[in-house]
């Protein structure tokens, strides 16, 4: 005896398939499987890119360095031992530099959409008319920033850059203001980028859908047959 599958039955099912997200996840640069020393102009870690290191120091290209800070920092619970990382000066060993930084740019390693992101600070200075703001963009336009601002003079002070509810392609962290060309002196940690949800597995999914498109046909001949 066939038994007929009900077109009530199986559309919900097709549409349950076709409707599926996949669930949001977070690329995080620890910096922490990288060896001390300098990385150039691009440095990918934890799924996310970096790219365009400014030192704010005129005849000067800027380049990333991964500093050991585990000496300084260890007992603070918002660092991930044992590496930070700065730009275009490092200090050999545990004790962590926090040199001069202008302004970097990254987003997620191969592309693709964020809608939050955090970075940890370390200061050692920012002079008092300077701020540091992290920056959203999307196609190139301003979505969203938020900032910290001066004075902070000594040593080792941590801050926590976030932004959410948005929706971006890029990010920047850069500083702003007259003292220093706008450049504080920090170490970073932690970077993050929580990444937008997609159809889970859009190839697979696609796949899915049209295989129940051809259950629900084989479904329906079935029944005529029946």
């Amino acid at each position: 005896m066939r038994h007929r599958i009900g077109r009530s039955t199986l559309v919900p099912v097709f549409l349950a398939c076709c409707m599926t997200t996949s669930a949001a996840h977070a690329a995080v640069a620890t910096f922490d499987s990288l060896t001390e020393g300098f990385y150039g102009s691009e440095l990918i870690d934890g799924g996310i890119r970096f790219f365009d290191p400014d030192w704010y120091f005129p005849g000067v290209p800027g380049t990333f360095a991964i500093d050991q800070a585990d000496e300084n920092l260890g007992d603070d619970p918002f660092f991930s031992e044992p590496n930070g990382m700065g730009l275009n000066i490092y200090q050999n060993g545990p004790q962590g530099g926090g040199g001069r930084f202008g302004s970097i740019s990254f987003e997620l390693d191969g592309g693709g959409r964020g809608d939050e992101a955090s970075v940890d600070i370390w200061f050692n200075q920012l002079d008092g008319p300077n701020s540091v703001i992290l920056a959203a963009y999307f196609g190139g336009a301003l979505v969203d920033s938020t900032s910290v601002d001066g004075p902070i003079n000594c040593c080792d002070v941590h801050v926590r850059l976030e932004l959410s509810g948005i929706v971006f392609d890029s990010l920047r962290l850069f500083g702003v203001g007259p003292a220093n060309d706008g450049a504080a002196f920090m170490l970073i940690d932690n970077v993050t980028i929580g990444a937008v949800p997609l159809p889970a597995g859009l190839w697979l999914m696609g796949s899915a859908c049209v295989a129940f498109a051809g259950f629900v046909r084989r479904g329906r001949r079935s029944g005529r047959e029946a």
